[in-house]
């Protein structure tokens, strides 16, 4: 299962200003998750975001209040804490808050994977293509479909997953962002880790894994 480091990491080493990265914004003590996209950062200084797309957003990202941000860079999820310095709306919506002085890594190699046989939607860009996924962890999976297009086969690019587990009399939905691509001649087989989910998903996929044998860490 999951390990978490805590580190001093300089901050500067792991975030990227130059190429916008989707992140995850959470409030201090709520639940709730916001999606959003770091479009910027000066070290030392702040962090720029891309406000989340929620209706009236503004008022709750008021001056000083505690945001938990994490991200994912090559199978590996950061996070760290900052607060609000603030929010414009013109010309265009963009949020301002404090920079990390420490980042918390996670190692998503260190979930245990299985190997399965699982048919599966995959929706990408909206359009629903028929494959198989062929591991699983509560972290992401592996799934193989007939699409060779390298154009929409990119790295971070959102995707939405729908299966059945057995014993399920419904499918599971899962959001994730593509983190690895292998392309051949007629298909493509897609590396994927996971957004946040509900409690009955992950549980699903947790007893799923326990009642299975073949597992390795990833």
């Amino acid at each position: 299962m999951q390990e978490e480091e805590i580190r001093d990491i300089n901050p500067s080493l792991l975030i990227d200003a130059q190429r916008p990265t989707e992140v995850i914004l959470k409030f201090k003590g709520i639940k709730e998750e916001l999606k959003s996209t770091l479009v910027g950062a000066k070290p030392g200084r702040c962090i720029l975001l891309d406000p989340p797309l929620v209706h009236d957003i503004q008022p709750r990202f008021y001056l000083d209040r505690e945001l938990e941000v994490r991200y994912t860079v090559n199978r590996t999820v950061y996070g760290f804490s900052v607060k609000v310095l603030g929010f414009v709306l013109s010309p265009f919506p963009l949020l301002f808050t404090s920079y990390p002085d420490e980042i918390r890594q996670v190692n998503l190699r260190r979930f245990v994977r299985i190997s399965c046989f699982i048919p599966t939607i995959v929706d990408i860009y909206g359009k629903p293509y028929s494959g198989t996924m062929t591991d699983i962890s509560v972290a992401g999976c592996k799934v193989i479909y007939k699409n060779n297009d390298l154009s929409i086969h990119r790295i971070h690019t959102q995707i939405k997953l729908s299966f059945n587990l057995p014993d399920s009399d419904k499918p599971f939905i899962c959001h994730g962002n593509i983190r690895n691509v292998n392309l051949d001649s007629q298909q493509a087989a897609i590396g994927i880790v996971f957004g946040s989910m509900p409690k009955e998903t992950l549980d699903a996929i947790t007893g799923f894994m326990q009642s299975s044998g073949n597992s390795s860490p990833e």
